[in-house]
C-alpha cells in the first residue's frame, strides 16, 4: 500500500511537471496609455500549445508562418552582433620592448671620446590582435554561409527575404573589413571593391500566408533605435564598428515582420504566435502588434516643435558622401519644414560652443522665409550640445497645449566636447522634460555618430532616432516623418504566462534594453510605441522546454 501511494504521488508529480498538458496555452495580457489619454487600457488574449508527446520528433508546431521570417531576422542580427563582439575581444596593439642598452663604459681620461655606435632601429609595430581578428572574420564568413543556406531553404515558407540577403552581403563586407583591419580603429579609407559573385539565390518570392492581402492597421514599433544606419554606413566605408553600435531592436525595425492580419478593434492589439521545435526543445513566441488605425485614418496631431541643429566644426566632415554633415542636416531641416503646415509651431536653435535662436516659436505660415534662414547656416566652433538642447526644450515647454504634440528634434553627430558633457546629466535633462510631456526625436549623422549616447536619451518617454547620411535614408525620414513625431501609446506593458505548462525563459529580442535575467512573465515594459509606415520590427521570446 505504501509503495502504491508513493507511485501515485510520483505519477501526479510527473503530470504536474510535464512540459505541456492537454489544456496548455500561452496567455498574453497587456496595457497601455493612449497618447491622448491618462487612464490605462487593459486587454488579454491566448494561443493554444500542443501536447509534446503527440508531436513527431521532427515536426514543428507553428501557429503563424510569419514567425519563420522573424526567426531568420533574429539569426541574422545575432550573427552580426556576436561577430562584432568576437572581433573586439582583443583591443590593444603592442610594441616589442626596445633592447636593453649596454652599460656605458667609464669615460676615458683622454680628451678623445669614442664614437658611439648608431642606435639600433626600433622594431616595427606588430598587431598582437591580428590573429584574433582574422579568426573573427573567418568565423563570420562561416556563419554567413550557413545563414545564406538557411535563407534559401526557408524562402518557400518565410516569403520575400531580399532584405535579409542584403544583410548577408553587408556581413561579407564586414568580414573583409575585419581582415584588412591593422589597428583597433581602422583608418577612414575606402578599400578596393571586391569582385561581385553570383549569389545563386534565384528570384525572390512574394510573401505567403496572406500576411498582406488585405488592408491592415499601421505597424507598431518601440521607441529608441529605428534602424542600423550608422552601422551600415561604417561597414560601407571600410570600418569595423564597435559592438555597442549594434541594436537588435534597431536591426529588426529594418524589416517588415507582421503576423497574419487579424480583426483589430483597439488602438493596440497584441497577437501571439508560437513555434514549438521538439528537436531542439525550444519554444518561440512572437508578440505581434496591430492597430485599428490605418494609413487612411491616421492623422498626426498639430506640432509644437523645436529643431535643435548642431553647427559645430565636426559637422563640416563629408564622411565619404557627396555632402557634408551640415548639408545633410540642413536637408533634414528643409524636409521637416516641408511637412509642417500653418497650424504647427516651429522654432530653430543652432548650437556650437553656445546656442543661438535662429527662429523663435512661430506658426509655419511663411515657409519661404524659414527656408531662407536655413540656407544661411554654416558649420563652425565646438559642440555644446547641452546648451542647444536645453534651449529647445525651454522653447517648447513655454507653450504646452494638450491638443499639440510637443517635441524637440535634435540633428547632430552627437559629439560632446564643450559645456556639460556628462551623458548622465544630459539624460536627466531629457527625462525631466519627457515627464512634462515633451518628447525627443534625434537624427544622427556622421561616422563618429555617438549612437550609444543617443540611444540612451531616446529611450525616454516619447523618444526615437534615425541615422541619416544619404539620399536613401533621407527619403526614409521624409516618408516616416509624421509617424516619427506622433507617439501611438505610452507605458506599454505586456505579461506572458503559461497555463497548464511550463518553460524556462532564455532571451528576448527586439525589446529595448531587454536583459537576460528578465523574468519570463514580464515580456515588455516600453516607454513609447510609435506607428510606422514600413518596417516595424518584432518582439520575439525564446524559451527552453
Amino acid at each position: 500500500m505504501k509503495h502504491s501511494i508513493f507511485g501515485l504521488m510520483a505519477m501526479v508529480f510527473a503530470l504536474a511537471n510535464a512540459s505541456f498538458a492537454s489544456t496548455s496555452k500561452v496567455e498574453v495580457s497587456w496595457k497601455y496609455q493612449a497618447s491622448s489619454a491618462v487612464s490605462f487600457q487593459k486587454h488579454s488574449t491566448s494561443v493554444d500549445l500542443p501536447v509534446l508527446k503527440d508531436l513527431e520528433k521532427s515536426e514543428q508546431y507553428v501557429t503563424d508562418p510569419g514567425i519563420f521570417k522573424t526567426l531568420l531576422a533574429v539569426s541574422a542580427g545575432t550573427v552580426l552582433e556576436s561577430s562584432l563582439k568576437e572581433f573586439e575581444k582583443c583591443k590593444t596593439s603592442s610594441r616589442p620592448p626596445r633592447p636593453i642598452k649596454p652599460i656605458r663604459p667609464t669615460r676615458p681620461s683622454t680628451p678623445t671620446r669614442p664614437i658611439r655606435p648608431p642606435r639600433p632601429p626600433r622594431p616595427p609595430i606588430k598587431d598582437a590582435c591580428l590573429k584574433q581578428r582574422l579568426l573573427a572574420a573567418k568565423h563570420l564568413v562561416a556563419k554567413l554561409d550557413a545563414l545564406e543556406l538557411k535563407l534559401k531553404e526557408k524562402r518557400v515558407v518565410a516569403g520575400n527575404l531580399d532584405k535579409l540577403f542584403e544583410i548577408v552581403d553587408i556581413g561579407r563586407k564586414l568580414a573583409a573589413n575585419m581582415e584588412k583591419a591593422k589597428t583597433w580603429r581602422p583608418p577612414h579609407h575606402r578599400p578596393m571593391p571586391r569582385p561581385s559573385r553570383p549569389s545563386g539565390r534565384g528570384p525572390s518570392r512574394p510573401s505567403r500566408g496572406g500576411m498582406n492581402t488585405k488592408a491592415r492597421g499601421l505597424n507598431i514599433t518601440t521607441g529608441g533605435a529605428q534602424d542600423i544606419g550608422a552601422l551600415k554606413k561604417a561597414v560601407a566605408d571600410g570600418l569595423v564598428p564597435a559592438a555597442e553600435t549594434f541594436s537588435m531592436e534597431g536591426f529588426l525595425s529594418e524589416f517588415d515582420l507582421p503576423l497574419a492580419p487579424s480583426a483589430c478593434d483597439k488602438l493596440i492589439c497584441v497577437t501571439p504566435a508560437v513555434l514549438v521545435d521538439p528537436v531542439k526543445n525550444k519554444l518561440f513566441v512572437q508578440i505581434g502588434m496591430d492597430s485599428n488605425v490605418t494609413a487612411d485614418t491616421f492623422k498626426r496631431k498639430k506640432l509644437n516643435l523645436s529643431v535643435v541643429l548642431d553647427i559645430s566644426g565636426s559637422m563640416g566632415a563629408t564622411d565619404n558622401t557627396k555632402k557634408s554633415r551640415i548639408e545633410w542636416a540642413k536637408e533634414a531641416l528643409r524636409e521637416t519644414v516641408s511637412k509642417l503646415n500653418g497650424s504647427d509651431y516651429l522654432s530653430i536653435v543652432l548650437f556650437n560652443s553656445n546656442h543661438k535662436v535662429l527662429l523663435g516659436t512661430t506658426l509655419v505660415e511663411d515657409k519661404a522665409a524659414i527656408l531662407k534662414l536655413v540656407d544661411s547656416i554654416q558649420a563652425q566652433g565646438s559642440t555644446n550640445l547641452e546648451s542647444g538642447l536645453k534651449k529647445g526644450f525651454e522653447l517648447v515647454s513655454a507653450r504646452l497645449e494638450a491638443d499639440y504634440e510637443n517635441r524637440v528634434i535634435l540633428i547632430s553627430d552627437a559629439g560632446l566636447n564643450t559645456g556639460v558633457t556628462d551623458p548622465k546629466a544630459l539624460l536627466r535633462l531629457v527625462t525631466d522634460y519627457s515627464a512634462m510631456g515633451v518628447g525627443i526625436s534625434s537624427i544622427g549623422l556622421g561616422l563618429n555618430f555617438n549612437q550609444d549616447f543617443i540611444h540612451n536619451i531616446t529611450m525616454s518617454k516619447g523618444g526615437n532616432y534615425l541615422f541619416v547620411n544619404s539620399g536613401k535614408e533621407m527619403n526614409k525620414y521624409f516618408k516616416n516623418f509624421d509617424f516619427l513625431v506622433t507617439p501611438a501609446a505610452y507605458n506599454f506593458k505586456a505579461d506572458l504566462s503559461f497555463i497548464g505548462s511550463s518553460a524556462k525563459f532564455v532571451k528576448a529580442y527586439g525589446i529595448p534594453e531587454a536583459k537576460g535575467e528578465q523574468a519570463s512573465k514580464s515580456i515588455a515594459n516600453v516607454a513609447t510605441l510609435f506607428f510606422i509606415g514600413e518596417g516595424g520590427g518584432a518582439i520575439l521570446l525564446e524559451y527552453d522546454l
